[in-house]
């Protein structure tokens, strides 16, 4: 992060890109590393007893005695203030990028599959003339219809939702489910009732699997970055967690968020005339724990300090939100806040940095 922003003359944003990080966490380890270097301290101490326990080296020479050091380099002080005149290189982010393309084809195919498997179900008739089927395979058009439904839903969650396994378990639900209703409201073709009920539990079925994954996923479905610092890392997956903040007189008030992780850092959303957001202004101290949609702690508590973000990086907070919580955050939560806006105040969105390990 130094090395790009300072010395190479890359904005925040443009390093974002480059390492796969937010731009808050981009800022944060620049400044952190600003600091190491300005504190001129040695990055490993080493232990001469245990050195020498190790023997002497088996290729005696000019570098097995003390480290060598490295040539003196002349260095401008003004190098890091200057911006780069060379031309920048585009750098591919590591990891698994957006593709518009793909995100393209796939919504193209998505939509194809809706719009098909809906006009197949709602007008089988209309819908035999044009592809020239004849009138009495229009409840398999309706069938048929069905499964496109599925396959067309399964590709639209796919781009939103982070684990497999659940993309292809609501795909099923939706397309055996409509597949119900095709033999609830048409008994005249297959086996009569018996289809029914055979499908129906096929579909209680899949419901089950699926309520047993989403369980054991936490109930997050959107994707999730990973914590570089360990006292992060259990709330990766976590779906909610309280974040406590403190009064003048020093008392602990808890509430429920919803908490994205990203790098040494995580972010909530509040509102600006939230006692969570007034107390915060006065002490930026927090203690946050896991726990249940209504508050109840299940897990270790960990101190941190909140910072206020604004502008590129409250962007990026709700982006983060956003992929983890697709719905609540992409849709429900947002809309609740522009219709409460004029009594609440605007959005505002806080990073949390731990200061130490958790506590129990």
């Amino acid at each position: 992060m130094f090395l790009l922003h300072d010395v190479f003359g890359y904005d925040h944003r443009e390093v974002a890109e480059i390492v796969g990080k937010s731009v808050a966490n981009c800022r944060q380890l620049a400044r952190r590393a600003r600091a190491h270097l300005a504190a001129d301290r040695p990055r490993f101490m080493i232990n001469l007893d245990k050195l020498q326990q190790l023997g002497p080296s088996p290729t005696p020479g000019p570098s097995c005695g003390a480290a060598r050091q490295p040539p003196d380099v002349p260095v401008d002080e003004n190098m890091a203030l200057q911006s780069s005149t060379h031309p920048r290189r585009s750098a591919a982010r590591p990891g698994e990028s957006a593709d518009p393309v793909l995100i393209g084809i796939v919504s193209a195919c998505g939509l194809l599959m809706l719009a098909a498997g809906t006009w197949a179900l709602a007008s089988p008739s209309t819908f035999a003339d044009v592809v020239g089927f004849e009138r009495a395979g229009e409840h398999l058009l309706q069938d048929a219809g069905a499964l496109q439904l599925g396959v067309g839903a399964g590709l639209f969650l796919a781009l939103i939702w982070r684990d497999p396994l659940t993309v292809v378990l609501t795909g099923l639900l939706i397309a055996n489910t409509a597949h119900v209703v095709n033999h609830a409201t048409d008994p005249h073709f297959g086996s009569g009732r018996a289809d029914v009920w055979l499908l129906a539990v096929l579909s209680l079925v899949l419901a089950a699997a699926l309520l047993r994954r989403l369980r054991r996923g936490g109930w997050v479905v959107g994707s999730v970055c990973a914590a570089t610092d360990p006292a992060l890392a259990p709330f990766e997956t976590q779906k909610t967690v309280v974040v406590a903040t403190f009064c003048r007189s020093g008392a602990g008030v808890a509430t429920p968020v919803s908490l994205a992780v990203a790098g040494d850092g995580a972010v909530f959303r509040t509102f600006a005339r939230s006692g969570k957001a007034a107390r915060l202004r006065r002490d930026p101290r927090v203690l946050v724990a896991p726990s249940t949609a209504r508050g109840r702690v299940v897990g270790p508590s960990i101190p941190g300090r909140a910072r206020l973000l604004d502008g590129p990086e409250a962007d990026d907070a709700a982006r983060l939100l956003r992929r983890k919580y697709p719905v609540l955050h992409g849709v429900l939560v947002p809309l609740a806040h522009r219709l409460m806006r004029s009594r609440v105040g605007r959005t505002v969105h806080y990073e949390v940095t731990a200061e130490s390990a958790p506590r129990g």
